[in-house]
């Protein structure tokens, strides 16, 4: 008998946010990167396709949050915050146009759901099934494999306000059916009743 009760998602409050652009000395628009900064996680690629992308894109802006385990480039479009408190993390994601979760090895990439969380769409390693499954299940986001897509995936995303809104709105029904905590604590009482009548 397998039954998947899986983790909780905070549904956070957002109040606008622009006191933190102004705090960081943040220019919109800009994507998002939350976790930990190594190659590992496909960060130098990320930064890789960023700087190829800015050359035609010059105002876009790259924002990354988290553990700093590798060197970044002097850039004036990259700007790392260390980590940040949950709230302003929130925030971050908020405004953002688009968060990336560019690792190959990954699950459940709790940083999505996050993103998720405050509607904003996502834009992911499409060779990373759990993070394909995100974008596809819940109708929220876009994924690449190559430089080409993402640049292509990225210029619509930025260009198409209508489409970050709908794939927004359904990144934050995706979480609520599925990772919100009252769902969570009702699968919770199911499997505890179920163990309670000795069936396991």
């Amino acid at each position: 008998y397998l039954y998947t009760v899986g983790v909780g998602v905070e549904i956070p409050t957002i109040t606008g946010g622009q006191g933190f652009c102004q705090k960081y000395n943040i220019k919109t628009p800009f994507i998002l990167y939350a976790g930990r900064i190594e190659p590992g996680k496909g960060c130098q690629e990320l930064v890789d396709y960023f700087l190829r992308h800015n050359r035609q894109c010059p105002d876009l802006s790259l924002v990354l949050i988290g553990k700093l385990l590798v060197d970044l480039p002097s850039h004036p479009k990259i700007k790392y915050l260390g980590f940040l408190p949950p709230q302003e993390k929130n925030e971050a994601m908020s405004l953002a146009l688009v968060t990336v979760h560019p690792s190959p090895f990954e699950s459940l990439c709790m940083a999505a759901l996050e993103s998720m969380a405050v509607k904003t769409p996502l834009l992911v390693q499409g060779q990373t099934r759990p993070l394909k499954e995100h974008c596809l299940q819940g109708k929220s986001g876009l994924f690449y494999t190559n430089y080409e897509e993402f640049n292509q995936s990225l210029n619509l995303l930025l260009k198409d306000s209508k489409l970050r809104r709908i794939l927004g709105e359904n990144g934050l029904k995706y979480v609520i059916g599925r990772y919100a905590w009252p769902r969570i604590i009702a699968k919770y009482k199911k499997l505890f009743a179920y163990l309670s009548e000795g069936k396991l």
